[in-house]
């Protein structure tokens, strides 16, 4: 018998099957978000990395002492006494403790670990209360540290030790808790979570992202900003983390373009992918997604499968989506359709067109076009469409380039009739509707098992046009009744993301401009002639998972989220007179991102933000979402809350360790 891994219940398990919480959902059923993310490993660990160890490196499916130098028993006034392994229970446990896989509880509850290093060593993990609980560390039987945690409560842990060749170190709880520490030898790792790749190009910003989620897995394909526009992948088990694949042209049918793999869609177990060669369309193909080849060929017919020339009325084409509609049983193909081409001193015109298959297959399409919308003689030019169909409407969307700093815009949309088909919508009358905010760029959705999730590019440069930049954290896309869509981070992976609570205004210290009562949650201005109130905590961060809540706020407030990274101030912030969320840089007028939101002011407002590295990704009221590149690399920061009202209420205000690439499965 072996000890099976424990998992995590968290207390917000009554929505894993939700969607955000707002609006209509898919009728269908729904994954849960534990099973889109969580990928812990459950077989027994034998390989051991050489610049760490985890305590469920001892654990997982192990039955017995000293797996990895992690042991588990009691600490009592006669030092460590181990306990025995119950093959029924699947526990080390005793009459008062018991250690059940990141489960620790009873009174002195103890992990034991024996160096085999000597040197510098950083422990940290995250702390999960299940009831007030206390963390004491001990080294040579020395305290070192001492935490206390109420219930339901978490705490971000760090402790730096020195150690000698077989010191043991002694992890002991009283109370119950859930904690899976990292002991890093001598540096802690701090590898970003957000990806960029290097590994196969050389360039560590992606191009446009193109997701694709199969057989338990999220593949991102992208064009490489090599200068070639070179198609690669980065895949991820957990949507999160992702890794470089060795995706590349077949070396003896290679594909026309160096564009082999943008929009890559699935049909009878083949992966294709159509991509625009001037006045016409053209297919890649491939058996397993990685290694693509030439796919125009030659039916038993003599038809030509897998290329066809666009609609005569267009001189040229370009980005198309294939997609399958259920409402025809045939393929489809958006693209982005040039009417006129730009010159010198004119605009082009364009449109956005709809191809269809001749039957319910991809390799044959008809170069019969339906216009959806006419963009008319514009800047403006539509790129990377796609189409999809959540419930009982269809959408179209595109990128609107030349509207930003960054060349490529925003994710922008337009919302079908229900129950009409994608032909029988008047698309030129509807009206534009914007998802993102503008530093995301050449954004695209993912129909991910009942869920929608939103991947593009975050700007590689706070103020310049540069091609390129960082995948964003997932967003998941949600449809609201009105059939309006929102953008949120949903409540499992916020968790998810967090390692703890580093700093908490109900529990920790902070200053203050005006007056804050603890009691009744208030933030008020100390004059009512002051400019703002402010509160902010005083730890430290690298990297973090901000959470904030206001209430009261009324509709003619300022009020947001302030960072101070070695005295240079971001602000996310909210105003309610001209209803729009920006990034900005306090005292010099810069505005990194901004997001236009609905005309209806929020008297409420409940921030999320993830900082890290020179990237800043914002959720607000769990509908809007703003991701940001800022000027520089946050490297040591406190974070703080404002208002130019007389007076809020703050309802949350906390900080929390925000997980790395390393990190994010670990309890």
């Amino acid at each position: 018998m072996y000890n099976k891994f424990f998992p995590i219940i968290l207390a917000f398990s009554t929505i894993l099957m939700s969607g955000c919480n707002h609006g209509a959902g898919k009728k269908e059923k729904v994954v849960s978000y534990h099973e889109l993310y969580d990928r812990f490993p459950t077989k027994k660990i034998f390989k051991m990395p050489a610049d760490h160890t985890k305590a469920h490196y001892g654990y997982t499916a192990n039955d017995q002492q000293g797996h990895h130098s992690w042991y588990y028993g009691q600490y009592t006034k006669q030092g460590f006494v181990e306990a025995p392994y119950s093959d029924k229970k699947q526990e080390f446990s005793n009459s008062e403790v018991r250690l059940k896989g990141a489960l620790i509880e009873g009174s002195g509850a103890t992990r034991c670990w024996i160096s085999k290093y000597s040197g510098q060593i950083v422990v940290d993990g995250k702390f999960i209360a299940n009831e007030n609980s206390e963390l004491i560390i001990m080294l040579r039987n020395i305290i070192v540290a001492e935490y206390e945690v109420p219930k339901n409560e978490t705490k971000y842990i760090e402790v730096p030790l020195t150690v000698a060749l077989k010191d043991e170190l002694y992890l002991i709880v009283k109370g119950s808790a859930l904690f899976n520490p990292t002991i890093h030898f001598k540096i802690k790792d701090d590898t970003p979570l957000h990806y960029e790749s290097a590994v196969d190009t050389n360039c560590p910003h992606v191009g446009d992202v193109h997701p694709l989620y199969v057989n338990g897995q999220l593949r991102n394909y992208y064009l490489s900003t090599n200068g070639r526009l070179t198609s690669d992948m980065a895949i991820s088990d957990d949507l999160v983390v992702f890794r470089d694949t060795n995706t590349r042209a077949s070396s003896t049918n290679p594909p026309m373009t160096e564009g082999f793999a943008t929009r890559v869609f699935m049909h009878e177990d083949v992966f294709y992918s159509y991509y625009g060669a001037y006045n016409r369309y053209e297919y890649t193909k491939s058996s397993d997604g990685y290694v693509f080849e030439n796919g125009v060929n030659l039916d038993e017919k003599f038809n030509i499968i897998g290329q066809f020339n666009i609609d005569e009325r267009y001189i040229w084409g370009r980005d198309p989506y294939a997609f399958f509609d259920p409402d025809i049983n045939k393929y489809r193909i958006v693209s982005l359709n040039y009417i006129k081409d730009r010159t010198p001193t004119s605009y082009p015109e364009i449109d956005l067109s709809l191809y269809t298959s001749i039957n319910d297959e991809p390799h044959l399409i008809s170069s019969e076009a339906i216009p959806l919308i006419n963009l008319g003689v514009t800047n403006n030019e539509p790129e990377v469409p796609m189409m999809i169909k959540i419930n009982k409407r269809w959408y179209l969307f595109a990128c609107l380039s030349g509207r930003t700093h960054n060349g490529v815009g925003p994710l922008s949309y337009w919302i079908g009739d229900e129950n009409k088909k994608i032909e029988q919508v008047d698309w030129n009358s509807k009206k534009e509707h914007i998802l993102t905010g503008e530093d995301l760029c050449a954004a695209q959705i993912a129909e991910i098992r009942g869920r929608y999730y939103l991947y593009g590019w975050i700007a590689q440069d706070h103020i310049n046009s540069q091609w390129g930049g960082t995948i964003n954290v997932p967003q998941e896309v949600y449809q609201r009744e009105d059939g309006t869509l929102g953008v949120c981070l949903d409540e499992y992976l916020k968790e998810k993301l967090s390692k703890g609570t580093a700093s908490n205004v109900f529990f920790d210290p902070y200053s203050t401009t005006g007056m804050f009562d603890i009691d009744t949650k208030i933030l008020q201005k100390g004059n009512k002639n002051d400019t703002f109130a402010s509160l902010t905590l005083t730890s430290k961060h690298k990297r973090a998972l901000i959470k904030a809540k206001f209430s009261n706020l009324g509709n003619d407030a300022v009020t947001g989220v302030e960072i101070n990274n070695n005295g240079s101030i971001y602000q996310i912030r909210y105003s309610a007179t001209s209803n729009n969320i920006q990034v900005t840089k306090k005292g010099v007028g810069i505005a990194f991102s901004k997001y236009e939101t609905d005309t209806e002011s929020h008297t409420e407002l409940d921030f999320v933000v993830i900082a890290e590295g020179s990237i800043l990704e914002a959720f607000i009221n769990g509908r809007y979402a703003l991701s940001a590149r800022i000027d520089e690399t946050l490297t040591n920061f406190n974070v703080g809350v404002y208002t130019t009202k007389n007076e809020v209420q703050l309802d949350e205000f906390k900080v929390s360790q925000l997980a790395t690439k390393n990190n994010f499965q670990d309890n």
